[in-house]
């Protein structure tokens, strides 16, 4: 089972450039890495939207899919 992670980091603000953290989806797991690639992919896009309008805006700089083989998250 596979579970998908997005990467948003700072890109604005002094002392905030390069301060990142993981969105992780609680919509899974998934059966096989297809399908959580695709979910990564929505997940960045729906991160631009709602981190846009902030002070210090985040922006998706990467994606992962954590095997988990029992199952569990």
């Amino acid at each position: 089972m596979y579970t998908a992670i997005v990467v948003v980091c700072a890109v604005l603000g002094q002392g905030h450039d390069g301060h990142c953290f993981e969105l992780r989806d609680n919509w899974g797991p998934y059966d096989n890495m297809s399908i959580c690639k695709k979910r990564t992919e929505e997940m960045r896009k729906e991160s631009i939207l709602i981190f846009k309008d902030y002070e210090f805006p985040y922006k998706p700089i990467a994606w992962r899919c954590d095997y988990n083989d029992s199952g569990a998250v």
